[in-house]
C-alpha cells in the first residue's frame, strides 16, 4: 500500500500481484418492477439498496424481484444494471453497475455509505483499462502517475484511489479477488470515497484478456 500527499491531495495506490490496487447519480426511466427502494424510479440506487439489504439480512419488497424468479437477491441488482445499460444511458453499463452493486454490498457490511457511479470516472477508468494491457501498473504508459488521468478529464478531487486487475472474466470473480486482497479491500471500503468509476477492456491478444479498473474519488 502506498500513500502520499500531492498538492494537498491524499493519493492512495494499492498494489499487489496482478490485481493491483471507480457524485453524479443518474436516473433511468421510471418503473415499478425493480424499484427496490420504492422511490418510483429504476436506477443505480436500487442496485445499491438491494446490496445493502442483503448485507444486513433485511427484507426486500416484492418489487425488488426484477427478474421475476421468485427470489430477491444480488442477481436482481445485476439484472437491473443490465437493463439500464440497454436503455442507452451513457452513465452506466452492466459490468460497471454489477461491480458497483458488489462493492456497495461489501461497504454495507462495515457500515460505509454506498458509492455512486460517476460517468466521467467510468470513462477515465475505461482509458486506464486499455492502458494496463501493456503496462500493468499504476504508472501510465507516458510515465506519469495514474492520477494524471484526472487532469486529462479536467476533474478535481480531494481524495482518490485506484484498483486494477486482470485475468478474470466476470465482475463477481474480479471483485472477489479484490475483496480477498487486504489492500484492495481497504480501498473499496474506504469511507473517504463517495464516488466510483469502473472500467473494463477485453483484448484477445493479451495473455490475461480481461482488464478491470476501479477509480475512487471524493470531490
Amino acid at each position: 500500500m502506498f500513500k502520499r500527499i500531492f498538492n494537498k491531495k491524499l493519493l492512495t495506490i494499492i498494489s499487489a500481484a496482478m490485481i493491483t490496487a471507480f457524485s453524479i447519480p443518474f436516473t433511468a426511466s421510471a418503473a415499478v418492477k425493480g424499484d427496490a427502494n420504492s422511490d418510483g424510479k429504476l436506477n443505480v440506487k436500487d442496485c445499491a439498496f438491494i446490496a445493502h439489504a442483503l448485507a444486513y439480512n433485511e427484507e426486500l419488497p416484492e418489487s425488488a424481484d426484477y427478474n421475476l424468479d421468485g427470489k430477491r437477491n444480488i442477481i436482481d441488482a445485476v439484472a437491473i444494471a443490465s437493463s439500464l445499460s440497454t436503455k442507452g444511458d451513457p452513465t452506466v453499463n452492466s459490468k460497471a453497475s454489477a461491480v458497483l452493486a458488489l462493492v456497495n454490498k461489501e461497504r454495507a457490511k462495515v457500515g460505509a455509505k454506498p458509492l455512486t457511479l460517476n460517468a466521467t470516472l467510468s470513462k477515465m477508468a475505461d482509458v486506464r483499462a486499455k492502458e494496463i494491457v501493456n503496462t500493468f501498473s499504476h504508472t501510465r504508459p507516458n510515465s506519469t502517475p495514474c492520477f494524471s488521468i484526472f487532469d486529462d478529464f479536467n476533474i478535481g478531487y480531494s481524495y482518490a484511489g485506484e484498483n486494477i486487475a486482470a485475468g478474470r472474466a466476470t465482475p463477481e470473480e474480479t471483485v472477489r479477488d479484490w475483496v480477498n486482497s487486504e489492500g484492495h479491500y481497504r480501498n473499496m471500503i474506504d469511507t473517504n470515497y463517495t464516488e466510483i468509476g469502473v472500467g473494463y477492456y477485453y483484448d484477445y491478444n493479451s495473455p490475461y484478456h480481461y482488464h478491470w479498473v476501479q477509480i475512487f474519488r471524493k470531490p
